[in-house]
């Protein structure tokens, strides 16, 4: 091995050097706080096939809903997907679909707390009141003096000082109770009765970038633990007959004309012995307890269903009705929140053994011959 030149390995201890100390530098000098990211994915086109499919919800909100009112619930899907002349010919998939509408009410009850004696009024029927207990006192001696707060008062609510009236007093028939609180009660209706409390659902944020709109993969938003509208033998058809929901006390939803019940085809239907077609038309399973409407054909690429609800009408307020003064009933002017949200659950027919366990075996022969 020729020898090095001592000179030689001299600059290169040199250079080493400089550049331990520009990098000891460099770290000391800069913070490195910027990273970017680049991932590749390889997946399946089973999710692309599913996320093709869309629940289309043309309904109109309102913040007035009164007694008697219709609000339109449209709702149907359509299929996305690609038609099988794009490059993706791997996405040409028929998918079928199901829906499962499911509900939500609260109100806001009102209630008075009520002063445990009556109070002294006067002929026209107002409480009589001081603004000091001393001027009470002096008006009617040797009676009870009470300092409250007329719940219900119009004038600023102050603390004023009220007389408890007596048996002998000479304007004691004239005598009232009177409300020093007022208290708003939350209920909504779960397990088919009024609860106290609220369960109101706030939609919580997804990534909408990997999965936009209302797909949801894995997960679900609030809304979906919603209670699940049960036909229970006792369905609400067309024709408007209800069920034994509590909700349908308040709200009916009617569909559209071509959709049909299973019950029907059931025994002492009036198709009994005939299982359902496949055909283009909404399919509710209105025997089991899996509260589902079927579109009763393969949805293909770039094809949507016949709309399914067609609207929802209060019926009755949860609060009631008072006589507005003229004799015209008028719903009381109190708080009620009633969402109907639904639930759209597309699959692949080799995945059905997973998804949709459960369906009736009428709907299984004709969806999967």
């Amino acid at each position: 091995m020729a020898p090095t030149n001592p000179n030689t390995r001299k600059k290169r201890a040199g250079i080493l050097s400089l550049i331990l100390i520009a990098l000891l530098l460099l770290s000391g000098t800069y913070a490195w706080q910027y990273k970017q990211h680049k991932t590749t994915e390889g997946a399946s086109y089973i999710d692309a096939v599913l996320k093709s499919v869309q629940l289309v919800d043309e309904s109109v909100s309102t913040d007035s809903w009164t007694t008697g009112t219709e609000l339109p619930k449209l709702l149907h899907v359509k299929n996305d997907g690609a038609d099988g002349s794009a490059a993706d010919t791997q996405r040409f998939e028929d998918v079928y679909v199901r829906i499962s509408l499911k509900e939500y009410m609260e109100r806001t009850n009102v209630g008075q707390v009520l002063y445990k004696n009556r109070l002294m009024i006067n002929t026209s029927g107002d409480f009589i009141s001081f603004g000091t207990k001393t001027e009470a006192d002096t008006q009617y001696p040797n009676h009870t003096v009470v300092g409250l707060t007329n719940a219900l008062s119009d004038a600023p609510r102050a603390k004023r000082y009220f007389i408890e009236t007596k048996r002998d007093d000479p304007n004691g028939q004239y005598g009232n109770f009177m409300a020093t609180k007022i208290v708003n009660e939350q209920e909504y209706i779960t397990g088919g009765a009024w609860t106290e409390g609220s369960a109101k659902a706030a939609i919580p944020s997804k990534d909408t970038a990997k999965y936009p709109g209302d797909y949801h993969k894995d997960g679900k938003t609030e809304e979906c633990d919603y209670t699940a509208i049960a036909w229970d033998g006792t369905k609400q058809d067309k024709a408007g007959n209800k069920n034994s929901s509590e909700f349908r006390k308040y709200v009916e939803i009617a569909f559209e004309s071509d959709v049909e019940f299973l019950s029907d085809y059931g025994t002492g239907g009036s198709k009994s012995g005939t299982p359902p077609a496949r055909g283009e038309y909404w399919l509710i399973d209105d025997i089991t307890e899996n509260c589902y409407a079927y579109w009763m054909n393969p949805l293909a690429p770039q094809s949507v269903t016949t709309k399914f609800t067609k609207s929802m009408k209060l019926l009755e307020s949860p609060n009631g009705q008072h006589d507005d003064g003229t004799g015209t009933m008028a719903d009381y002017p109190l708080n009620f929140y009633y969402a109907l949200h639904a639930d759209l659950e597309p699959t692949l027919r080799a995945y059905y053994a997973k998804d949709w366990k459960g369906m009736d075996a009428d709907i299984e022969s004709v969806l999967f011959p």
